[in-house]
């Protein structure tokens, strides 16, 4: 799990954007002898439940700050035993406002 994780993290910042990572072989991620688990925190699988939450910051009502990743990533897609990531720069202002109880489409 730490070659996974510190490769992501060495690699995916300056990937640019229109870039693509994909990280395979995750089944390892829940097995306790390559260091994963389903509770362990250093799981490449819960770091990137974590990448997720931070996906969506904007909409986390303070909770989270938008940083690097949430501006840069489009998509984080799950499939068996493998995650992927989208990078494109994406101009955000902030969550979508709600009046009323109904989204008004304004950012």
């Amino acid at each position: 799990m730490q070659q996974i994780a510190a490769t992501f993290e060495f690699l995916y910042p300056p990937m640019g954007k229109n870039g693509v990572y994909p990280v395979e072989d995750l089944h390892t991620a829940y097995w306790p002898k390559f260091g994963g688990g389903l509770t362990e925190p250093a799981s490449f699988i819960n770091i990137a439940r974590g990448l997720a939450d931070q996906l969506n910051a904007d909409h986390a009502q303070g909770h989270l700050k938008p940083d690097a990743f949430t501006r840069e990533t489009f998509s984080i897609a799950f499939y068996d035993s493998v995650v992927v990531f989208e990078e494109r720069q994406i101009p955000r202002t902030g969550g979508i406002e709600i009046a009323g109880g109904k989204p008004t489409g304004r950012r």
